[in-house]
């Protein structure tokens, strides 16, 4: 054999040393699919999916926000194409691993000071921590740093619906007069208390934040209110999630918990990853197809644009 025919090592836990599979995305469950809802569960067709142009965000309640009142720009998760690679390119500074490193002390700080809390109190739930410490960064980040009270974690909680990365086409748990109308109060106490204090700060006085390149963009207080919220459920709640599942997996092993306890940074990262990659915090991501389009070989129908219309909708596993 020579070694242009040698095969790449394979990727291997960093605890325990054994091999991952290269070619089929791993998964705890299946979640249920509709009709219309085609899987696709290999690595290379994934990406060709996730990489295509034609295949549009169809997770997430895209639905919904494709019909919010006011909004002028759609928040970057639903953008595609160009407009959505410029988008990522202009906000990506704010979370390059440079970037990140400058958030390190006040993470510590944030971290000893909900530890402290801990010590005092003698018990605590591990996600009630894991969610301040999760919304108190990433508000920094966003921008979101002049509400008028206390509380946003628990304000941001209120608002997140149980379904937020249901697949297409079902009807949200809840979703009742009363718990929209409840939804609609909590996202106006939200807007109230956080988020427009921090437009009307950073109209005064603009920072290197993310609100303040959204006005920069002319983004009118609806559009920043949604990409606050896009960033509420896809940052600060995963987030949220990672931290206690990772904390349960080292609470559970001993030995794995002094791995990580007593490794260096990069063996504890390499702990994280593989954490993160047998528990994703978002299992499955849908697609919907603009258009016929080509995946691994495969004709997949262009998809209508209502989820009880037919056609035909992909999602990847992980």
């Amino acid at each position: 054999m020579t070694a242009h025919d040698a095969q790449p090592e394979p990727a291997r836990c960093p605890f325990t040393g054994q091999a991952a599979p290269t070619e089929t995305i791993t998964r705890r469950h299946v979640p249920p699919q509709g009709d219309l809802a085609q899987p696709v569960e290999t690595y290379a067709r994934a990406r060709d999916l996730l990489k295509s142009e034609q295949a549009q965000q169809a997770g997430f309640l895209a639905d919904m926000v494709s019909r919010v009142p006011g909004s002028q720009h759609p928040p970057v998760l639903y953008l595609e194409g160009e407009e959505h690679t410029e988008m990522r390119r202009a906000t990506a500074k704010y979370f390059t691993p440079t970037q990140v490193n400058t958030y390190q002390p006040d993470i510590a700080r944030l971290a000893d000071e909900l530890i402290g809390k801990l010590a005092r109190r003698g018990e605590a739930k591990l996600d009630d921590l894991s969610l301040e410490l999760a919304v108190r960064v990433a508000a920094g980040v966003v921008g979101l740093t002049n509400s008028r009270l206390p509380g946003m974690d628990r304000r941001i909680e209120r608002f997140i619906p149980s379904g937020v990365d249901a697949e297409p086409g079902v009807k949200l748990e809840g979703a009742s007069p009363l718990e929209n109308a409840r939804q609609a109060a909590n996202m106006a106490l939200f807007y109230a208390l956080d988020v427009k204090p921090a437009i009307e700060a950073r109209r005064k006085a603009p920072q290197d934040d993310l609100i303040s390149y959204l006005l920069s963009r002319g983004y009118n207080d609806q559009d920043i209110l949604t990409e606050c919220v896009t960033y509420g459920t896809a940052g600060m709640i995963t987030t949220r999630e990672f931290i206690s599942v990772a904390a349960w997996h080292l609470l559970k092993n001993p030995e794995l918990r002094a791995a990580y306890v007593h490794g260096t940074e990069k063996e504890r990262h390499a702990v994280l990853h593989e954490i993160l990659r047998l528990e994703p915090v978002v299992g499955t991501l849908y697609r919907r197809a603009a258009q016929e389009m080509t995946v691994g070989g495969e004709v997949i129908p262009q998809a209508a644009c209502s989820p009880s219309t037919s056609g035909r909708r992909t999602s990847t596993r992980r």
